[in-house]
């Protein structure tokens, strides 16, 4: 089983304020690192058989939050990214 539970804080702005360099901090942390993480177990999911990928989320995700839009956005892209590996 693969808990994935990523996050970085501390990104507060609006989006014409934001540097483009913090974006990607935030992007990679809540999302390319967790996609990553669920990609290097799933060949093993497969070999057994079996397996559980649980990742927690913020709500965040749910709905824009004004002054944390990169944050809102990374956390929105997990849910349907692994919300719909295959399984065999």
């Amino acid at each position: 089983m693969l808990v994935s539970n990523a996050g970085v804080a501390g990104l507060t702005c609006l989006v014409v304020d934001c540097l483009v360099e913090a974006w990607r901090k935030v992007l990679e942390a809540h999302l390319i690192d967790v996609l990553d993480g669920a990609r290097a177990v799933l060949p093993h999911v497969v070999a057994r058989g079996y397996g559980r990928i649980v990742t927690v989320v913020s709500v965040a995700g749910k709905g824009l939050n004004p002054n944390m839009p990169v944050y809102s956005a990374s956390k929105a892209g997990v849910t349907p990214s692994l919300g719909r590996l295959p399984v065999r």
